[in-house]
């Protein structure tokens, strides 16, 4: 099965600091409350750290979301993103990997409703729902269950995303670095469907260090492998 320590690394080396860039008008809409104007740190924005800090556990202060400590950070990517597309329970860590950055990016019911849209098109009788549900995760497992289905699986959800991704109003400003990270992870993607291993720099391998450290606590926490 997927495990969610796999982009761990990868999420975190394409996310800066602090951020109040306006041309983020989703997240700057609602920036941390100290007149700052900064509303997103690590790729976490102040909305997302408000919301889920009752089922993480702790208190979304300003002071808490400047600090923004690892383990709160890797809670906020398990709880936030990666359980709400069920992924210790897809087996292909390519797809988990390219669904939980959408998760990432939009959140988890835009992402599901892109994955079970791609499942009905293939034939797979799906509800389109945006949530997750064990017969999404029983076809996502069906429609992948060979190197070569599953590398047409990924190419389509790569597509799929890539299109969404011109509709958004800000495309022209973000363009080049989303479809830069987008292309990184659907070649990485591919190299995992062919058993090889994704080329990690000195920066990837220390961010992947980081994970080590908690993911015992984390993974008996929420009681995933």
């Amino acid at each position: 099965m997927a495990d969610y320590r796999n982009t761990i690394s990868r999420t975190l080396y394409h996310e800066g600091g602090l951020s109040k860039a306006l041309t983020d008008t989703s997240a700057a809409k609602d920036p941390v409350p100290d007149g700052s104007g900064y509303h997103t740190n690590k790729g976490v924005t102040w909305a997302t750290f408000k919301s889920l800090s009752s089922k993480v556990g702790y208190t979304a202060t300003p002071a808490l979301f400047y600090k923004m400590p690892m383990d709160i950070w890797l809670k906020i990517f398990v709880i936030g993103f990666w359980l709400p597309i069920d992924g210790s329970n897809i087996k292909s860590q390519a797809i988990a990997d390219m669904l939980v950055q959408r998760a990432w990016g939009s959140g988890s019911v835009r992402a599901i409703k892109m994955i079970q849209e791609q499942l009905k098109e293939l034939g797979y009788n799906v509800s389109v729902s945006g949530k997750k549900s064990p017969e999404t995760t029983k076809a996502i497992n069906l429609a992948s269950n060979t190197k070569a289905k599953e590398t047409n699986f990924v190419k389509r959800l790569f597509e799929k995303n890539m299109s969404y991704l011109k509709t958004l109003h800000n495309w022209e400003t973000y363009k080049n670095g989303w479809t830069k990270r987008w292309n990184e992870l659907y070649q990485n993607s591919l190299k995992l469907i062919k058993g090889g291993s994704p080329i990690k720099t000195a920066a990837l391998l220390s961010l992947a260090a980081l994970t080590i450290i908690y993911h015992k606590d984390i993974a008996k926490a929420l009681k995933i492998k």
